[in-house]
């Protein structure tokens, strides 16, 4: 399962993380993110973007599959 984490400082800073997807994917999920907030009116100043490894997005893959497994019984850019 993807998912993208946000976390927000006290200083207004927004901190993305693109978890468990590919290159091209979390390209085109970042922008489409961007344009949504900034037609919301949220003022984006990109700082950095940090490119995780394949040897990372690979280990997330991998733990986002076993998440998403059936279960018997009940049922991570800085703007």
């Amino acid at each position: 399962m993807r998912r993208i984490k946000a976390e927000i400082s006290l200083a207004g800073k927004l901190r993305l993380e693109f978890v468990g997807f590919a290159e091209e994917a979390c390209e085109e999920e970042r922008e489409r993110l961007r344009k949504i907030l900034v037609e919301s009116g949220v003022a984006l100043r990109p700082e950095k973007i940090i490119k995780k490894s394949a040897t990372q997005i690979l280990e997330e893959m991998a733990t986002n599959k076993k998440e998403s497994e059936p279960r018997h019984g009940r049922q991570q850019y800085e703007a």
